[in-house]
């Protein structure tokens, strides 16, 4: 599990090998935790010697990363799968994975919540009802289905967001909590209440400029890009998107370090594609700019409303085997902060490392970990699955980001940081983005596609759009 892989990346594969199989033997994850040293040379610091002695699922000081999580939902004695919503009623079915328990010995608790929105400016959920109940008769590797004893608020119920069901052993243990996110999340949560005030729209040689009170963007003419941001006359640094990215690994040449294959080198995709048009002008209220492009990427659309709230409406098109996908902004990492937002958290994914995670509103500082070097959890870099929206803490203020869209999708926030000896991978620098590709993570032997089928590169067709909606606050 050497690097971020950990004893997750593939475990999903595996388990679905291991599990319906009718007898198996052998195998085990490698290691519990990372093995180090503190050198008192080097004033203590932790020393896994390279790639030699990391990685576990804990570090050296029993630090969780998110492959702990990863392996405890996946290797969790109680199983819930294939929840149904029947109008305002749920049904799931229960895997009694225990050898001798029977489920009738373990307890449920469910819960409804609100989850906290960006105003808040703090992680967590509020939970609106809650309660309890015996597990079902279903002996030892037997399964049911259940209704849960739950009624849930009408779909349209404002601020219904999430339903959480934790399983307990007999001792009361929490074994896991699956999440459910629900309808009304991704309902318009806005007052509705108009702001007078029209978009500015005016014209400069280089430039559209749109000003809404207090907040002015910029857009080039020659890329239609995002060329700047203004709060009050204050800088946020926000430029140089919608760019499109797309990007496919392969193995690198040389000999590997320590008897490992090479590392993993990435290779750019995105053919450039020329701006064909650029337009502004006012809709009603708001200002429209809208770029049109004979690339992969094929129009951009930014709508930017009298209250400071700007709309980025996309499409791309794309065909063949892909490890990152998307498009991505610049921003100054020296300016972040730290990060609050909604999602399956609070670790990173990769593409073969998806469970573990659990919907909620999280709160993540600036760190520039490097698993097996350092244990600071969670890492702050990377690609964080199914986000809803989030706000970016930086020196200059907020950039407030919604997931107009709420398929499923990645926020990418820049880029992990391999490990300074014997790297696995050399991601690609891509700044701030929204994937709908990200990639898989490998081990010190094998490549991603050889851990099993989440491994594989994804094979993508046709034309993809997404909406995102930004709000900026200056400091």
């Amino acid at each position: 599990g050497l690097y971020d892989g950990g004893g997750g990346t593939g475990l999903h594969d595996y388990w679905a090998v291991l599990s319906n199989a009718p007898h198996f033997g052998g195998g085990f994850i490698w290691a519990l935790l990372d093995e180090a040293v503190a050198r008192t040379d080097e004033n203590g610091k932790l020393d896994a010697r390279g790639n030699l002695a990391p990685d576990g699922i804990v570090g050296p000081h029993r630090e969780k990363e998110g492959s702990f999580f990863t392996v405890r939902q996946i290797w969790s004695p109680v199983q819930v799968e294939n929840a149904a919503f029947i109008n305002n009623t749920v049904s799931v079915n229960l895997q009694n994975d225990y050898d001798f328990n029977n489920l009738n010995a373990c307890t449920f608790t469910w819960e409804i919540a609100r989850l906290r929105d960006p105003a808040d400016n703090k992680a967590g959920h509020q939970t609106l009802s809650a309660g309890e109940f015996r597990g079902p008769d279903v002996a030892p590797h037997g399964n049911t289905t259940i209704t849960l004893p739950v009624t849930l608020p009408s779909w349209d119920h404002p601020g219904t967001d999430v339903l959480y069901l934790t399983a307990k052993d007999p001792a009361g243990n929490a074994v896991w909590t699956w999440s459910y996110p629900l309808p009304s999340l991704d309902q318009d949560r806005s007052t509705g209440n108009a702001v007078p005030a029209k978009v500015i729209l005016r014209e400069e040689p280089q430039q559209w400029v749109a000003t809404a009170g207090p907040t002015e963007l910029r857009f080039s003419k020659d890329t239609g890009l995002l060329a700047g941001v203004t709060v009050g006359g204050k800088t946020i640094s926000l430029t140089n998107g919608p760019r499109f990215l797309a990007y496919h690994h392969q193995r690198g040449t040389g000999a590997g370090v320590g008897g490992g294959t090479p590392p993993l080198v990435y290779e750019d995709l995105a053919q450039p594609g020329a701006l064909t048009g650029l337009t502004a002008h006012a809709d009603g209220l708001d200002a429209v700019i809208e770029a049109k492009y004979n690339g992969p990427l094929q129009q951009a659309t930014w709508r930017v409303k009298p209250d400071g709230a700007v709309a980025l409406d996309y499409t791309y098109a794309f065909e063949g085997a892909v490890d990152l996908l998307g498009v991505n902004f610049d921003y100054p990492e020296a300016q972040v902060r730290g990060i609050t937002w909604a999602g399956w958290g609070p670790y990173r994914v990769w593409q073969n490392r998806m469970d573990g995670g659990t919907f909620d509103v999280w709160h993540n500082d600036y760190n520039d970990t490097i698993p097996g070097e350092t244990w600071i959890y969670p890492e702050f870099k990377g690609y964080f699955r199914g986000w809803r929206w989030a706000a970016l803490d930086t020196a200059e203020g907020k950039i407030t980001l919604r997931n107009g869209t709420p398929a499923e999708s990645f926020l990418g926030i820049y880029s992990p940081r391999d490990a300074n000896v014997g790297p696995l991978l050399d991601l690609p620098k891509t700044g701030l983005s929204v994937l709908d590709v990200i990639p898989s993570m490998r081990d010190k032997g094998k490549m991603p596609e050889q851990l099993g089928p989440q491994g594989n590169s994804k094979t993508v067709a046709g034309e993809t759009s997404h909406e995102i909606i930004f709000q900026f606050s200056a400091k």
